[in-house]
């Protein structure tokens, strides 16, 4: 991720976080698949990361 989109999705860019999203949801969940043996549970880490990633996203400058 570049500079410019961390910064964006630290202000609250609904885009930024939607490309964040696109770029890293698979990624995230394959590495999730494999450690948990379960599509299910992966899915649902997964999307537990991009929503603490987006509650969090003010928390870290």
């Amino acid at each position: 991720m570049d500079t410019q989109k961390a910064v964006a999705l630290q202000s609250g860019d609904y885009g930024a976080f939607g490309d964040v999203f696109e770029a890293y949801w698979e990624k995230v969940f394959s590495y999730l698949s494999k450690k948990t043996n379960s599509t299910e549970v992966a899915k649902d880490l997964t999307q537990l990361v991009f929503i603490k990633l987006w509650k969090y996203r003010r928390a870290y400058p």
